[in-house]
């Protein structure tokens, strides 16, 4: 058997060292192998190889030098060498391999049969070698190694160069994407702080609805936090009774890829209910796919507030118009029957059997007067007569029939201040109130319990307030109604002063008290307040503005009936049955009547009448005629002539503002007592004087002043008028005065400094004096008292207002001397 050719693999590469090794091998070689010259060197000392294989270029020796080594060495110098190398072309290793007597050169890499091919022929070649130049060898080998590093070098240069290019286009690729880094992040800085600090909820949602991203509005409105808010989170704010809506809507709309809008409610973080408008627009990116969404949240609660505010003014507006409508007419046929009720019974013997009828006839007609007043109440379409009252002996008087409401098993309760609370109101009206509330306390209690009415002077000039109860700082008569009933939960209590808001059984109530009594309260300037909790009772607080003037006296209710003293009355009334009951009520009580359907007949008597009208006595709303353009006729050409009102209802604000040139109204449907008093005061009031009074006038307002002239001097006073504050000195102190009448802001010097040198000077040290004003703040009353004033008085104020003013401060005064 033939012995198998030994190989000397020698490759620095241990891949390609193993391949051949491997590929070798497998062709039936005996094979060792080096990875560099040294190591081959020693294997070479040890045995002799039939061929060498090796690479070139290696670390420490390459190739030729190991090939040079060997044909030195005459034991190796006939080993066969077959280069296997990239790295030298054939070119330029040739010059050497002829030298070295290398006949080929394999480049890398090779097929394996190639190899083989190599291997084979390398194997046969003749073994002898002629004379090796090792000297030109090395210098042959020195300038292709040279011309080697060379190239490399020229390779590795324009390698560097190349590097370089790319490491400068990475650092300016690496620095615009820094700086578009930066510009992100600070157009999200600046997205962040717009949102943040936007004033609406912003938010941005998946096309599939999940939340990305709410604004700190969202934030702090609803109290959840962003993680708690993401995917469907968010819908916890949602008030619980919209959240199955807008959850539909929203998938609805995500899912047809449109806008979404929606209007629902949400929850604050302190469960306070606020109304929000939500609208969101689908986002496309570049393919033009929907990415998500984004969105806006606008707080629309004070909108809301607002319109539920318009239409509960549209509906007591409607309401006020179904009263206008049927008041007067009603009134009028309310007049007719209380008024021959009265006339009736006054002819009718006490113990006749329909006198009991007749008064139940008349009671019946005073509820139904009661409604229709409660209806212009509430609407403001009824006739306002404030007077000035102290609200302990009038809730003392009227405590006595309010008992006679409740029943035996509720007591009332009265805690009144020792202090005067006097204030400006209708003594009407001020019963009215009493009476709703006693008669809401009454229905709160069915198994009976108590009723507190409790009155005080309270300074809220510097008090802390309820949320929501802002009454102008000052002082206030209090007056506080408790009762220990059932009391009332947060959302009854939000509806009790709404027209036609009940929580009684049907048929019990009107749902109009409350509205009634709130509507009399603002009419008198004030503010009521509401405190109550499920079974522990209501408290009702009204706080009406403080008045510093006394008391006016008030009329006996059990004083006889006013009689006439002959006086002659002009009757106008369009309607015939309460022109005549009117007219036997007037005859029976000593006047003379003369009657009229409308005013061009009453003109038309009145110019025919030879002697004097005393007073005319006119409805308000008639046919040709109504009562302004009669009025006016009748006070221009009969100056002496009084005018009472008789209405139902009234749209003349003049009237209904208590102006000072507005004549004196009484309202349908009226007792027979209460006309003929108001009959009575009227005609008094045109009385001269029994003594002649003079008063000092200071009122810079022209037309004010020569109004306030001939209201003073029609009643029987003497007037020294001024039109400053130096000009009523100088009236003042040379003549004998019995009353001043100053404005506060008469020119050259003020009421306040007028009224300090009246009281300076002994003659006129103890004299009366009347501050009048029409501004709207209350230290000018506050100053006009410590400067000295008697009383005070606030414009527009009536004729009856400022008459019964002077009057009682002229009580006990004597007159002026000529």
């Amino acid at each position: 058997m033939t012995k198998p050719k030994k190989i000397l693999v020698i490759e620095d590469d241990l891949g390609s060292r193993e391949y051949l090794v491997y590929l070798l091998k497998d062709a039936g070689y005996e094979v060792e192998s080096a990875e560099n010259g040294d190591q081959a060197l020693e294997i070479l000392h040890l045995s002799h190889p039939d061929l060498v294989i090796s690479d070139i270029l290696m670390p420490g020796m390459d190739g030729f030098e190991l090939v040079q080594r060997l044909r030195t060495k005459r034991s190796l110098a006939n080993v066969p060498v077959l280069f296997y190398s990239a790295t030298y072309h054939q070119s330029e290793a040739e010059g050497l391999m002829g030298k070295a007597g290398l006949a080929q050169r394999l480049e890398k890499p090779a097929e394996p049969k190639v190899i083989l091919k190599a291997v084979e022929d390398a194997l046969k070649q003749p073994h002898a070698h002629g004379s090796f130049d090792s000297s030109a060898f090395s210098e042959d080998h020195l300038r292709v190694v040279s011309e080697k590093l060379i190239q490399k070098m020229h390779a590795l240069t324009a390698a560097n160069q190349k590097l370089e290019e790319a490491r400068a286009e990475l650092e300016a690729e690496m620095h615009s994407r820094k700086k578009l880094e930066e510009e992100l992040r600070e157009s999200e800085s600046r997205l962040r702080q717009i949102t943040s600090c936007a004033p609406v909820g912003i938010y941005q949602a998946s096309p599939t609805g999940e939340c990305l991203f709410v604004n700190d509005w969202w934030i702090s409105i609803t109290g959840l936090l962003l993680q708690e808010c993401l995917g469907w989170g968010w819908v916890e704010a949602v008030h619980p009774a919209d959240r199955a809506v807008v959850v539909t809507t929203v998938k609805k709309a995500m899912a047809e890829e449109g806008v979404y809008q929606g209007e629902f409610r949400i929850l604050t973080a302190g469960q306070q209910t606020r109304w929000v408008i939500s609208h969101a627009v689908p986002l496309r990116g570049l393919d033009g796919g929907i990415s998500g969404y984004v969105g806006m949240l606008l707080d629309v609660t004070e909108r809301k507030q607002l319109e539920d505010q318009l239409r509960q003014s549209q509906k007591m507006e409607a309401v006020g118009q179904l009263a206008a409508g049927v008041a007067h007419d009603f009134n009028n046929l309310l007049a007719i029957i209380m008024g021959n009720t009265e006339l009736a019974l006054l002819r009718m013997e006490e113990n006749n059997p329909i006198t009991r009828k007749l008064q139940d006839v008349k009671s019946a007609t005073d509820k139904a007067a009661r409604l229709i007043r409660q209806l212009l109440m509430f609407s403001r379409q009824e006739i306002n007569e404030p007077r000035k009252i102290d609200l302990n002996p009038a809730i003392s008087v009227s405590s006595r029939f309010l008992r006679r409401l409740i029943g035996e098993n509720i007591s009332i309760r009265l805690l009144l201040t020792d202090e005067p609370a006097t204030v400006t109101i209708d003594p009407g009206h001020l019963e009215q109130v009493l009476m709703n509330m006693i008669i809401n306390a009454r229905d709160a209690m069915p198994h009976g319990g108590t009723v507190t009415i409790e009155t005080s002077v309270a300074d809220l000039r510097s008090e802390s307030l309820e949320p929501g109860f802002t009454p102008q700082p000052g002082s206030y008569a209090l007056l506080a109604i408790s009762d220990t009933g059932t009391g009332m939960d947060a959302a009854t209590k939000s509806h009790i002063f709404e027209p036609f808001f009940t929580t009684k059984e049907k048929g019990k109530g009107t749902g109009l008290g409350l509205a009634t009594v709130e509507g009399i309260v603002k009419q008198a300037g004030g503010q009521i307040a509401v405190y109550s909790e499920v079974d522990r009772g209501t408290t009702f607080k009204i706080f009406l503005p403080l008045s510093s003037a006394a008391a006016e006296p008030e009329m006996q209710a059990d004083r006889e009936l006013a009689q006439g003293e002959s006086e002659t009355v002009l009757l106008v009334e369009d309607e015939a049955f309460l022109r005549a009951t009117v007219r036997e009520c007037l005859q029976e009580s000593g006047y003379k009547v003369l009657e009229a359907g409308d005013g061009v007949e009453a003109i038309a008597i009145a110019d025919q009448h030879k002697g004097k009208i005393d007073l005319l006595l006119t409805d308000m709303i008639m046919p040709r005629m109504g009562s302004t353009n009669l009025v006016n006729y009748i006070a221009t050409k009969y100056p002496a002539t009084q005018i009472l009102l008789m209405t139902g209802y009234t749209e003349d604000l003049a009237v209904r503002q208590g102006m000072l040139r507005a004549p004196r109204v009484i309202q349908k449907p009226f007792t027979r007592h209460s006309l003929l008093q108001k009959i009575r005061t009227v005609l008094d009031a045109a009385k001269p004087p029994s003594k002649k009074h003079t008063i000092l006038l200071a009122e810079d307002d022209p037309s004010y002043r020569e109004l306030i002239v001939d209201t003073l001097q029609s009643s029987g006073f003497e007037v020294l008028s001024s039109q400053s504050g130096n000009q009523a000195l100088l009236h003042g102190f040379p003549s004998r005065i019995d009353l001043a009448i100053l404005d506060v802001l008469v020119p050259r010097a003020s009421s306040f400094s007028v009224c300090r040198k009246l009281r300076s000077n002994p003659k006129t040290a103890k004299l009366p004096i009347i501050v009048i004003s029409g501004l709207t703040t209350k230290d000018d009353q506050r100053l006009a008292l410590e400067a000295g004033a008697s009383m005070f008085l606030r414009k527009p104020f009536s004729t009856d207002e400022l008459l019964s003013s002077i009057k009682t401060l002229l009580v006990s005064q004597p007159a002026a001397s000529p």
